[in-house]
């Protein structure tokens, strides 16, 4: 990490309660599982400034589905930031969870599919929040969770990393 004028840059996985960050995982509408990046400790506030959704999965995957599992999701993903008590403070999908691939690309704009000829594809993703006028801010009683409800055992690989600046 590089720090300049008190801040120090970060790129890092949302992970789960056990640290893993591969959201290709089994879930479903009541067993969620969540993904985080935070709590700041007391006095830092983090600014993030963009997330970088990656989706591996296998090819012909369409606008319409999620992946390549031939359908959209039934529940789908919510980002959110959630305050100590457990509260949403922003619903950053304003209660339109994503669903499918064209989801993320109405959300953050910026998807591509990635095609080599063989193998995967990649739906790259990313989601800049600075852009939209401010960095995403969390401070220490805050945290930015992705909410996974449906199951994604069968994609290849999802992460998110977040990337942004560190404030003392």
């Amino acid at each position: 990490m590089s720090e300049y004028q008190g801040k120090t840059w970060f790129s890092s996985h949302l992970t789960d309660s056990t640290g893993g960050y591969s959201m290709a995982t089994t879930a479903t509408s009541t067993a969620t599982k969540t993904f985080t990046l935070g709590p700041p400790p007391a006095g830092e506030t983090w600014a993030v400034h963009r997330i970088l959704p990656f989706l591996q999965d296998g090819v012909n995957q369409r606008a319409e589905q999620y992946g390549a599992l031939g359908a959209a999701l039934t529940n789908g993903i919510l980002l959110r930031v959630v305050g100590s008590t457990g509260n949403v403070v922003t619903d950053l999908l304003d209660g339109a969870p994503i669903k499918s691939n064209g989801d993320w690309a109405n959300h953050c704009f910026d998807a591509e599919l990635k095609e080599w000829g063989a193998g995967d594809e990649i739906l790259s993703v990313r989601w800049t929040f600075a852009k939209a006028g401010i960095p995403l801010q969390l401070t220490s009683t805050e945290q930015l969770d992705c909410v996974i409800q449906d199951n994604l055992s069968a994609l290849t690989e999802q992460t998110i990393i977040a990337q942004g600046y560190k404030d003392k």
